[in-house]
């Protein structure tokens, strides 16, 4: 008689100890192939029961996204009003208060007469016109709440086909559902909800293995923010096949001139908007102060100066596209987190909840994790920043006790933080390939220097 003493991982966190009793007959083989296809069936099991559909995901999860629905429901209704006067929550291609006018100029029919004081592409103000009431105040909040949740569960599936562990897809659903920047951007019911879920579905089919929807959806994400189109080469490094760099491509097109002929098709057959959003971005037109790093600059710039910088600002968007894409061909989940921090980073127009994203995909890295040397710092200066900026604002702008220079310093320190994430995980990266390569030469005195 043999007896084995396991555990059966059931996708709860309380696991029961199993104990199976085996009978050997006379025939030996037969017990060998009986132990492997219960460890077969074990495996089988944990895979489609630990992750299974929405019904699974919400069993599991479903005190953390009470947790997350009331947090968020809390934060409108008490902290609604002052987010929104906050500029670094939201921007003027995002922000609710330009939706509502918009779709009040299109009530009026007034859109093309005051074409170049709306900010928001045709489908975006038809769909807040006809499908959802931007009047409407509950129904509003229920429906960012319901793009948050998806974004969680698109994110969480997509680290399981990741990894291929539950406890890390549900630390991914968990990172995005708690986090304070998604639940401050879903309070300030702004458009960064939507464009979020849309990044999440990218890396939902990155992650599927679907070169072209997940290049379909980017399409439309670069038609909705422009500069998502760098991403692309992340899908070219998951999908390094020619026949699927093709079906990435005929994707992107097809994404892309969709959304376009559809915005094309509601704004009278013009391409008015296309000069109103893009060359809004591009240009930087708009110098309202928010959590990037152009607003300051563009403010100080002399006149005569400006074109050529625009021009500069603008490649230094694509510039880091090529040399990331060299450095981290093998593993396109660390190009695609470190791109999107980039897009946040490097954006004309962010806000603090375009962040929620690429942190969520952190857990990913944790192979990384014990190499990193700056995480607790960098966590405290992001804390901090966040945390100072209304401060600074009121300081400046409320009670005229600072200036300019105080808002920025805090923004410059947010953004250097961020970018020393990348830094720390490009490290990390660098050394576990030497580690790789030459083991020998690595050992627990190694130090590696940022220079």
């Amino acid at each position: 008689m043999l007896r084995r003493r396991g555990t059966r991982n059931t996708g709860h966190e309380e696991q029961s100890e199993l104990e199976t009793t085996y009978y050997a007959d006379a025939e030996g083989p037969n017990l060998t192939e009986t132990l492997q296809s219960e460890n077969e069936t074990d495996e089988i099991y944990d895979a489609t029961q630990t992750f299974g559909g929405p019904y699974s995901f919400f069993g599991r999860n479903c005190s953390y996204i009470a947790i997350a629905i009331l947090c968020r429901v809390a934060a409108v209704l008490l902290f609604h009003n002052f987010l929104i006067s906050q500029p670094e929550w939201t921007s003027p291609l995002v922000s609710i208060k330009n939706l509502r006018d918009g779709v009040i100029l299109e009530r009026e029919s007034l859109t093309s007469a005051a074409g170049n004081l709306i900010r928001m592409l045709p489908s975006v103000i038809f769909f807040f016109n006809k499908v959802i009431d931007v009047s409407s105040f509950p129904l509003l909040i229920i429906f960012h709440i319901f793009f948050d949740i998806v974004t969680a569960y698109l994110l969480s599936k997509a680290a399981f086909k990741i990894q291929g562990d539950s406890t890390v897809a549900q630390i991914v659903a968990k990172c995005f559902l708690l986090n304070p920047l998604a639940i401050g951007s879903c309070a300030c019911l702004n458009l960064t909800t939507f464009h979020n879920a849309l990044l999440a579905t990218v890396v939902y089919f990155f992650a599927q293995g679907s070169a072209m929807l997940s290049s379909f959806f980017l399409g439309l994400a670069t038609v909705s923010q422009m500069f998502p189109v760098t991403l692309i080469a992340s899908i070219w490094i998951q999908f390094s096949d020619w026949k699927q760099i093709i079906k990435s491509i005929i994707g992107f097109t097809a994404g892309v001139s969709l959304y376009l002929g559809i915005n094309y098709v509601l704004s009278g057959n013009t391409w008015g908007f296309a000069s109103n959003i893009y060359g809004f971005m591009v240009n930087y037109e708009d110098l309202k102060p928010n959590c990037g790093l152009f607003w300051y600059f563009y403010s100080q710039v002399f006149e005569h100066f400006r074109t050529f910088y625009e021009y500069v600002f603008l490649a230094n968007s694509f510039l880091y596209v090529l040399p990331l894409t060299l450095a981290l061909r093998s593993d396109p989940v660390l190009h695609l987190t470190l791109s999107l921090l980039l897009l946040v980073t490097l954006s004309p127009y962010p806000t603090l909840g375009d962040a929620a994203i690429y942190m969520a995909l952190l857990p990913l890295q944790q192979r990384h994790f014990k190499s990193l040397r700056y995480s607790l710092l960098i966590a405290c200066t992001i804390t901090t920043c966040v945390c100072l900026m209304p401060i600074m604002w009121h300081m400046w702008v409320v009670s005229g006790s600072g200036n300019a220079n105080f808002y920025f310093a805090v923004t410059l320190i947010y953004n250097v933080a961020q970018l020393y994430i990348l830094l720390d995980l490009l490290m990390a990266y660098f050394r576990a390939e030497v580690t790789e390569v030459i083991p020998e030469e690595i050992t627990e005195g190694t130090n590696f220097v940022l220079h």
